[in-house]
């Protein structure tokens, strides 16, 4: 007998909600990841320490070997996000 999770005792339509969110989480591509982290003159060390993973998963991630899953995924994609939004404020407040 498979072994249960704690996503086997979900309602169907719940286990369908959750991965459907999860599948609508996009990443940039892996140069992107690097050139945003650069940007803000950030290390693998910094996002990986944020992150709760060590530099080299970092590293991975950004030659695009692997990429991150579940929670990790998420926010990995938030913390690029939002240098994405940083960025683009930056931009705008330098060009006033």
């Amino acid at each position: 007998m498979p072994m249960m999770t704690e996503r086997d005792h979900l309602p169907d339509f719940l286990r369908r909600a959750i991965e459907r969110k999860r599948k609508s989480v996009e990443l940039p591509e892996p140069s992107e990841r690097r050139r945003l982290r650069e940007a803000f003159g950030l290390s693998q060390d910094d996002i990986a320490q944020e992150l709760g993973v060590s530099r080299k998963t970092v590293s991975t991630w950004e030659t695009g070997r692997s990429n991150p899953s579940g929670d990790r995924l998420t926010q990995y994609a938030e913390l690029l996000s939002s240098l994405t939004r940083l960025e683009k404020e930056r931009g705008n407040d330098e060009g006033q």
